[in-house]
C-alpha cells in the first residue's frame, strides 16, 4: 500500500485519461478569485446585518436573500477546485505547513495589532492561544477542515485514479444523493450543513472526478456549449430559492444558506464546470490573484477585522432602494477584496524576499528521498 500511494502521488504518476489536464487551468484560477469575493460578500450580508434584520418579503429581503443565494456556492466551489488542482500531481507536504504559516501570521498578528491600536480589545492568554492555534481551536473552520482533509489527498487521488468511469460516476451521484436529498432536511448523516470535513472530501472527490474525465454534459453525442453550464447555475439558484420560499419541501425549509442544499450544489457544480471549460490566455497577473485570493478569506473572516469594517455596518441601509443596498454592499465588499489581496500580495513577495520558498522546496527534496529511502520500500 506504501509503494502504490507513494508511485501515485510522490512520482506524479497519472492516467492517461488525466494527463491532458495537467496544465494550468486559468478559468478556474478566475473561478478561484470570484469565489473569494463572494465569501467576502457573503459575510457583509451576514455579519454586516442585512439577512436578519430586512423584513420579509419585501424588495430589501429578496435583494439580500437573492445575493447569499448567489454567492453560497463559494465554499463549495473552493472545495471542488482543490480535488481539480491536486488530482494527479505531486503530493507536497510542505503545501500545508505554508499554509498553516500563512493563517498564523493572520490571525495571531491581526489579534495582536487590535490589543496594540484598540483600546476596547485587551491582551488575554487563553484568546492569544486560540489565535495561535488556528487549526484545533477552529478559529476558521474551512482551514480547520481543510487541514485534515489535505492528509487525505493520497488517498482520495487513488480512489479516483484506481475507479473506472462507471464506477467513480456511480459512487459519486450517489454520495451527492445521499447527503443532499436522503440526509438533508435533518442534517442525518452529521455533514454539519456542509461545515465539515466529510463533506470538504466528498466535493474533493467531485472535483478529481471532473479533471480526470474532462466532464461534459452530452445530448446524445453532441456535448452542450458551456454557457448552459451558466444558465443552469442561475436556474438552480433562482429555483433553489423559490422552492425555499414556497416551503415546498422539508429540506428547503431553512436550509437555502446551508452548503448541503440539493440547489445550492447543483449550482456550485454548474458555475464550476462553466469556469473550467473557459479558455483564458494564462497570465502572471491572474495567477498571483488566484494565489492570493486564500489570504482575503483568513484576513475578512478574522474575528476582529469583522468587527471593525462588517458586525451591523450595513443595517443602515435595510431601508434604503434594494438596488441601491445591493450596491453599497457589493462595493464595500470590493473594497474590502482588493485591500486583502493587496496585504497578502505583500505577504507571498516578502515570503519569497526572504527565501522562504527556497526552503520550503529544499525541505520537500529532503522528505521526498527520506521517503524513496526508507518509507517506499518498507512492507507497511
Amino acid at each position: 500500500m506504501t509503494r502504490l500511494l507513494y508511485k501515485v502521488t510522490v512520482n506524479d504518476s497519472v492516467s492517461q485519461e488525466s494527463q491532458a489536464g495537467n496544465t494550468r487551468n486559468t478559468g478556474l484560477d478566475l473561478l478561484r478569485i470570484l469565489s473569494m469575493f463572494m465569501v467576502v460578500l457573503l459575510h457583509v450580508n451576514i455579519h454586516g446585518g442585512v439577512l436578519n434584520n430586512v423584513t420579509e418579503n419585501t424588495g430589501q429581503w429578496y435583494m439580500s436573500r437573492f445575493i447569499e443565494q448567489f454567492c453560497i456556492v463559494a465554499v463549495n466551489i473552493f472545495a471542488m477546485i482543490s480535488g481539480y488542482v491536486n488530482y494527479g500531481k505531486k503530493f507536497k507536504i510542505t503545501n500545508i505547513f505554508s499554509l498553516w504559516l500563512q493563517v498564523l501570521i493572520y490571525s495571531l498578528g491581526i489579534y495582536l495589532l487590535s490589543v496594540a491600536i484598540k483600546d476596547d480589545v485587551t491582551f488575554e492568554n487563553e484568546i492569544f492561544r486560540e489565535y495561535a492555534l488556528p487549526v484545533s481551536t477552529k478559529r476558521y473552520w474551512y482551514f480547520s477542515a481543510y487541514f485534515f482533509v489535505f492528509f487525505t489527498f493520497p488517498a482520495l487521488n487513488l480512489i479516483i485514479e484506481k475507479s473506472n468511469k462507471v464506477n467513480a460516476t456511480v459512487f459519486i451521484v450517489l454520495i451527492l444523493f445521499l447527503i443532499t436529498v436522503i440526509g438533508d432536511a435533518k442534517n442525518a448523516f452529521t455533514m454539519g450543513d456542509g461545515y465539515s470535513t466529510i463533506w470538504l472530501i466528498v466535493l474533493y472527490l467531485v472535483g478529481a472526478y471532473f479533471k480526470k474525465y474532462d466532464f461534459n454534459l452530452k445530448f446524445k453525442d453532441y456535448k452542450i456549449n458551456k454557457i448552459i453550464y451558466l444558465i443552469m447555475y442561475v436556474f438552480f439558484t433562482v429555483f433553489g430559492l423559490f422552492i425555499y420560499k414556497l416551503g415546498i419541501s422539508d429540506f428547503a425549509l431553512g436550509r437555502v444558506i446551508y452548503y448541503t442544499y440539493l440547489f445550492n450544489v447543483l449550482s456550485a457544480i454548474s458555475l464550476f464546470l462553466f469556469y473550467s471549460k473557459l479558455k483564458i490566455k494564462q497570465s502572471k497577473l491572474l495567477t498571483l490573484l488566484s494565489t492570493a485570493s486564500f489570504g482575503v478569506y483568513i484576513i475578512s473572516s478574522h474575528k476582529y477585522f469583522a468587527q471593525e469594517f462588517m458586525t451591523d455596518k450595513f443595517k443602515q441601509y435595510i431601508t434604503c432602494n434594494p438596488f441601491y443596498m445591493a450596491l453599497v454592499m457589493v462595493g464595500k465588499s470590493l473594497l474590502m477584496f482588493v485591500c486583502c489581496i493587496i496585504v497578502d500580495i505583500i505577504r507571498i513577495y516578502l515570503f519569497k524576499f526572504v527565501g522562504f520558498n527556497k526552503l520550503m522546496k529544499k525541505l520537500q527534496v529532503k522528505i521526498d528521498d527520506f521517503y524513496k529511502n526508507y518509507m517506499a520500500d518498507s512492507d507497511i
